[in-house]
Order: structure tokens, then C-alpha cells, then sequence
């Protein structure tokens, strides 16, 4: 086993590399669009809600209960504050996902 001076050595090697870099980047792209996918949502669904991925135009959020999760699933006081939010959003792919989500509402 290396010696933990040995250990911090490689760990400020990994530091410095574009592999480590590239993550810390998507990590924070990630967390600016949790950020703003929450800020449209009531403030009583935030709670226990996550952002988990946004590909090809379809939004994947965790919630911690099913009931919470039926009450995220697009009524039509959510589509309109995604819409509004859609409005704020500078990020053209971020707008353009909520956007289509909010189009998904059911009567």
C-alpha cells in the first residue's frame, strides 16, 4: 500500500488532467440545470426532488414518493410555470426541453 504522501502525489496528478476537468465541468452544468428544472417547479415539490438527466428533449426527475411523483407529472399549473421558466432560461437546449415538457400537459 502507498504511503499517503505517495497517495496525495497522485491525487494532485489527477487533479490537472482534462478527464478530471471535463467531469467538474459536467458536474456543474448539471447542477445549474437542477437549479433552474426545481425553480419551476411548486415549492412544495422541490423537496425531495431531483434533476437526473435531460436527453433527446425528455426531462427525467426522481422524486422521493409516488404521490409527489403523480403531482410533478404535468398538470397544467406546472406546464405553465415551466413555460415561464422557459422564458427566463438563457440556455437555448434548456428552454427548448421545458418548453416541449410543458407541451405535454394533459387535459
Amino acid at each position: 500500500m502507498k504511503r499517503k504522501s505517495e497517495q496525495k502525489m497522485t491525487f494532485d496528478k489527477l487533479g490537472k488532467t482534462p478527464v478530471l476537468k471535463d467531469l467538474v465541468a459536467r458536474a456543474e452544468l448539471h447542477r445549474q440545470a437542477e437549479e433552474q428544472v426545481l425553480a419551476a417547479l411548486p415549492e412544495d415539490l422541490v423537496k425531495g426532488t431531483r434533476f437526473v438527466s435531460c436527453k433527446e428533449g425528455e426531462l427525467v426527475l426522481s422524486a422521493e414518493t409516488a404521490g409527489k411523483a403523480s403531482q410533478i407529472r404535468l398538470s397544467k399549473e406546472n406546464a405553465r410555470l415551466l413555460k415561464e421558466e422557459a422564458g427566463h432560461t438563457k440556455d437555448k437546449a434548456l428552454r427548448e426541453v421545458l418548453e416541449k415538457l410543458a407541451s405535454h400537459v394533459r387535459d
